[in-house]
């Protein structure tokens, strides 16, 4: 019978180990092994394939393999697949997502690529683009480890830490989502891909404020525990008007401009720690709000502009830049 087909790799290139101490001993045996294997999860007949390349004779050295590479896998790469359709938004579709909880939001782009988001929880996201291999110099089908030419740009900011896809020997990259990107991402009208500096990859982002309000009531649901507040309000600057702290409830009982800590949204005004502003233009996109300003402080009158994401009816995601890097903060309305 012959044997199934798996990677073109000799015995000798792969790896020589056969028990349990070589196991702990040829690490660089054992990384050769994870770049191979991650070309091809899920798939049994090609793991099938290097146990018998490996050489192992008996059930307990197997086993030690197996539970080696259960324990040591790298979860980054790991993506949740879309299941039930549940919603759709522009050309986004949102559905709960297969084999365990979690949503995906997912956008096919270009000849059979796509971009998703998923995650089990609204706070702990995944971004994953598949691309086309002949853009990039770096390689990003699992079988290069670090990706460090590789950044993502939304609006003039750019994330690296990026990480190569690799599932079954599929080109992408792969971003763990932290706020900024977050508040960056409802607001833009692209998201890019570069390599070495150079822009090799654009993607028109269709509706992102309501795909990630899709994902929140994807989370609301049912189909995964929800970490934001039910029933946000409609974004507005009307709907701002009050006190927000960010870490201690006892700011609320300060004077606004005079106490730090403390943010305080009146009408068109916007007074933060020494600082009072006057809003000239809004703009709402799903249930973000973005916000143009004149500032006035220390004497010196400045243009600024934000993005408030409405959270719930009692918190709000702001998000400012400063030196061209972005930073977000989570505020609760003062009682």
């Amino acid at each position: 019978m012959p044997k199934p087909a798996g990677p073109t790799v000799s015995p000798t290139t792969v790896i020589q180990f056969a028990d349990l101490y070589s196991i702990t001993t040829k690490q660089e045996a054992i990384r050769t092994l994870f770049r191979v294997i991650n070309r091809y999860v899920g798939n049994l007949a090609p793991i099938k394939h290097l146990v018998e390349l490996m050489n192992i004779k008996n059930a307990f050295s197997a086993a030690a393999v197996l539970l080696f590479l259960v324990i040591a896998a790298p979860p980054v790469h790991a993506q949740l697949e879309p299941d039930k359709k549940i919603a759709s938004v522009g050309k986004w579709s949102i559905s709960t997502a297969r084999f365990g909880v979690g949503c995906v939001a997912r956008l096919e782009y270009g000849d059979g690529n796509y971009l998703s988001i998923s995650g089990d929880r609204i706070d702990g996201l995944t971004l994953l683009i598949t691309v086309s291999p002949k853009l990039f110099t770096t390689k990003l089908d699992g079988s290069e480890e670090q990706t460090p030419s590789i950044e993502i740009a939304l609006a003039g900011q750019r994330w690296g830490d990026v990480h190569p896809y690799g599932y079954r020997g599929t080109p992408g990259v792969v971003l763990k989502i932290d706020q900024a990107f977050l508040g960056n991402f409802v607001a833009s009208e692209k998201i890019k891909v570069t390599d070495l500096g150079h822009e090799k990859l654009s993607i028109d982002l269709d509706n992102p404020g309501q795909v990630i309000d899709g994902l929140r009531a994807c989370f609301r649901s049912g189909s995964a525990s929800p970490t934001a507040s039910a029933s946000p309000t409609t974004p507005s600057v009307q709907a701002l008007d009050g006190k927000w702290y960010s870490d201690s409830q006892r700011v609320c009982n300060g004077r606004a401009g005079e106490t730090e800590g403390l943010l305080t949204y009146q009408g068109p005004r916007f007074i933060g720690y020494e600082n009072d502003c006057k809003i000239v233009n809004s703009k709402v996109t799903g249930r973000v709000l973005t916000l143009h300003m004149v500032c006035s402080g220390e004497g010196m009158q400045t243009r600024a502009s934000e993005i408030v994401e409405f959270l719930g009816d009692k918190k709000i995601r702001r998000t400012v830049r400063d030196g061209g890097r972005a930073y977000s903060s989570v505020h609760s309305r003062c009682p």
